[in-house]
């Protein structure tokens, strides 16, 4: 398409020197309307991002989740830019570190100690490693994805390199499934270091489940770890563990955090977290300046202005306002999950195959300058304009979903790959 035509020139040459496409597996273009969607970004401001061939969008991807605030936002910048002056990486901690532990101590409550490190993937393989050493144990008890390392990805179908022997250390459960955790407890007697899982992810917990887990957790002497990469500091300040009053051992944080930039903590409770002093999680550039800074200033952000009101506001708006749409169209399409963290499902429909009208919907969304892409993640920088104007270009997509009645939906693109 003319539409996106630098976008797929680039795509060739970037395929000619980078393995694999995505350095990031959710950026990956064939897993979107592949020639009729996007591919590179040249900038963004706010909730607004431009393409290389100069199409502006209302974005709802939100950097994966990272960008709370929106993209390039003033205070964050003003902060990495006093910090670059200053420098960006040194030989020796610095102060940041303390003041960024404090917001982190004060905002989270299972957080009496912190780790830094850099991404979501590098956080959840810390707290398995404080887990295995604090407890003596190796098996892990897994119901969401935790990341790229090999400790979680062998027990995926995207598990090509990894030892096998890496599957002896993994056992997974279904989330809000409380005897299907204590069945993993009766069949590991004794072995199981951690159960780690979101606190909520697309499906809220059942009344009592998180409460009713931890004290499962406890019971058989494993730890409770919390992956909040995506709902720390989203769902509320202190993350969705202060949103649903219970406390894990172990917290990771990441996304939200920096707003964007490259940082990641593990938080936990005093006794664990000091008895496991000397299990390594050393990386160059964990102290990096630059993340810290923006972390700092964004923590002070969220606690200054009504950032979660605002993104649980809209957030329901859409929810609302596309269900409602959907539903009046005939489309079996659905916006899931809670309000800060929303996903878009599909299916069949008069003989179109549910990745068939995933892909149209991208394409046409795409074509009049909304992307949606895998999640939707309401930023401080969506306005209610927006989401209003998002909800009638959606209507306008199913009307035209509609009147093909049981034709074939007209692609200019590929259908979308499905990651797992």
């Amino acid at each position: 398409m003319k539409r996106y035509a630098r976008s797929l020139r680039r795509w060739k040459e970037y395929c000619r020197f980078v393995i694999p496409g995505s350095a990031t597996i959710s950026k990956e273009p064939h897993i979107y309307t592949f020639g009729a969607y996007p591919i590179f970004i040249a900038s963004g401001k706010g909730s607004t991002l431009v393409d290389v061939d100069g199409n502006a969008y209302i974005d709802y991807q939100g950097a994966l989740g990272a960008t709370i605030l929106g993209v390039s936002y003033p205070r964050v910048n003003a902060a990495i830019r006093a910090q670059l002056e200053k420098g960006t990486l040194f030989s020796y901690s610095q102060d940041l570190q303390i003041g960024l532990a404090k917001r982190i101590c004060a905002a989270v409550p299972s957080a009496e100690r912190v780790r830094f490190v850099k991404n979501g993937s590098d956080a959840t393989s810390a707290a398995v490693r404080i887990a295995r050493a604090f407890t003596g144990r190796s098996v892990i008890a897994s119901c969401h994805f935790h990341g790229w390392h090999d400790w979680f990805y062998v027990s995926t179908n995207l598990k090509r390199g990894i030892p096998e022997a890496c599957a002896k250390g993994i056992v997974t459960f279904p989330y809000n499934d409380l005897l299907a955790l204590e069945k993993v407890f009766r069949e590991h007697p004794g072995e199981i270091a951690a159960v780690i899982l979101e606190p909520v992810h697309l499906e809220p917990p059942k009344q009592g489940y998180l409460r009713a887990l931890k004290a499962l957790v406890h019971k058989h002497g494993a730890l409770l770890i919390f992956d909040e990469v995506v709902t720390g500091f989203r769902f509320s300040l202190g993350g969705a563990q202060a949103l649903y009053h219970v406390t894990p051992d172990l917290t990771t944080l990441a996304k939200a955090l920096g707003n964007g930039t490259s940082i990641a903590a593990v938080a936990g409770k005093r006794r664990i977290m000091d008895a496991t002093a000397d299990v390594i999680t050393s990386m160059t550039y964990a102290e990096e300046t630059l993340p810290m800074a923006a972390a700092i200033a964004t923590i002070d952000e969220l606690k200054r202005k009504p950032v979660h009101a605002h993104i649980w506001r809209l957030g329901e708006r859409f929810q609302r306002g596309y269900n409602a749409l959907a539903q009046r169209s005939g489309i079996p399409t659905k916006c899931i999950g809670l309000p800060p963290r929303l996903e878009l499902t599909f299916a069949d429909h008069r003989g179109t195959s549910r990745r068939h009208l995933k892909a149209f919907f991208l394409q046409e969304t795409a074509r009049e300058g909304v992307l949606f892409g895998i999640h939707i993640f309401m930023t401080y920088a969506h306005t209610q304009r927006q989401i209003d104007e998002t909800l009638r270009l959606c209507a306008r997509v199913f009307a035209r979903i509609a009147k093909h009645g049981s034709r074939p939906l007209p692609l200019e693109g590929e259908l979308p790959r499905e990651l797992w």
